[in-house]
């Protein structure tokens, strides 16, 4: 084989490697950079939706708050930047201006400083990154603050987070938010975990191109997405109805030295719920501070024998069809009974001779509903 040849040879093998090459940049690593390019997009969480009562008073509400985020690029000194941020983005106990702390409390304090600083200098140092998040859910007087300091390549965004203007009302009903695995905002409970994606909305986007290494375009496009608010919910629930049910709960349950208590009351024409309260309650705000078994809504959530709720049933029919009235005397009220091989007596074998359809109910007397459950009749009673 003479040189010429062998030069043509090689002359084809460098042009197919090139030509392969030029191939891989146009078309295959597009795919790669995508994937690489989207790294550098980071969410931007979208506003919830309120939750109002039929009235339209809200009941839980978004409050204006801050994401805070840096650019590693546009920032010189990470660990000058985190000395300056750190003491604003700690514990709310501990951030609040003039607040009056014990000696021990400032000790946690400044331990707490120095391990954010730690935190936000190590996310500032990656140059990789042209976008990385420092803190979330930042009240606005603190970002009034950070920004009068004047960091170079800080930046923020709005983050807003859940206030209940009515503290624990209906909490059981509301549920609450909190962070998943992923840090995002997600409904737990109640109506907040229930319809958790129509309240969520859509989250928008915040990020910038990239090579096919995966790293920041300086003079590429910067492409922001608006996040879009969730969708609100109005309730059937009476703001002032379900104040008064709260509060007699409470005292009822109180009173009698009860573990816990539930009421629900419904509009008997439509079935609207117009007040649903349990007790014990928690403060949805605070929800940390409670026991997690508070969470869950007791008036779906748990099951229960009827027991005397299950009077109602009966007088309501026994009424209805006319079977007995309001002042009818029962004269059988004078002590226990023998029905089926039991003994039924009344729960502190006190008995109330005479009593009155009205007085069988506010006493939940035993007796008294064995004489009206007599005067219905079974066939009766079923169909009811």
């Amino acid at each position: 084989m003479d040189r010429l040849k062998i030069f043509q040879i090689l002359i084809f093998i460098i042009a197919t490697v090139i030509i392969a090459r030029l191939f891989y940049w146009q078309f295959i690593s597009k795919i790669d950079t995508s994937l690489k390019a989207s790294r550098q997009e980071s969410e931007i969480p979208a506003p919830r939706g309120e939750i109002y009562t039929r009235d339209g008073f809200p009941l839980v509400v978004n409050q204006e708050a801050f994401l805070i985020y840096g650019k590693p690029s546009e920032i010189k000194n990470p660990k000058a930047a985190a000395e300056i941020l750190a003491p604003y983005l700690i514990s709310e106990k501990y951030a609040t201006p003039g607040a009056q702390l014990s000696e021990e409390e400032k000790v946690k304090k400044e331990e707490e400083i120095r391990e954010k600083e730690t935190e936000i200098a190590g996310r500032l140092a990656n140059r990789n990154l042209f976008w990385v998040q420092i803190a979330r859910k930042v009240p606005s007087f603190v970002k009034g603050l950070l920004e009068a300091k004047k960091v170079e390549g800080l930046g923020f965004e709005a983050d807003e987070k859940r206030f209940y203007p009515e503290a624990s009302m209906a909490a059981a009903l509301l549920g609450f938010v909190g962070s998943d695995k992923f840090g995002q905002d997600t409904g737990y409970f109640g109506l907040e975990g229930y319809y958790d994606r129509r309240l969520k909305g859509k989250p928008g986007r915040l990020g910038q191109e990239s090579d096919p290494f995966g790293l920041p375009i300086l003079v590429g496009k910067y492409r922001p997405i608006k996040p879009e608010k969730g969708s609100s919910l109005k309730l059937s629930i009476d703001r002032v109805m379900q104040f008064i049910v709260e509060d007699k709960l409470r005292l009822a349950t109180e009173k009698y030295g009860a573990k816990s208590g539930t009421v629900i009351v419904a509009d008997p024409k439509t079935g609207r719920i117009l007040a649903l309260a349990t007790f014990p309650t928690y403060n949805p705000a605070l929800r940390l501070a409670f026991d997690e078994s508070l969470y869950k809504n007791p008036a779906v959530a748990d099951t229960y024998e009827p027991g005397s709720t299950f009077k109602l049933i009966t007088m309501s029919a026994a009424l209805d069809l006319g079977t007995v009235e309001p002042n009818t005397k029962c004269d059988i009220c004078t002590g226990s009974r023998q029905i089926g091989g039991f003994e039924i007596s009344t729960w502190n074998k006190k008995y109330w001779p005479n009593s009155t359809m009205t007085q069988i109910i506010e006493h939940s007397d035993n007796i008294g509903m064995t004489f009206v459950a007599d005067k219905l009749g079974r066939d009766k009673l079923y169909n009811t």
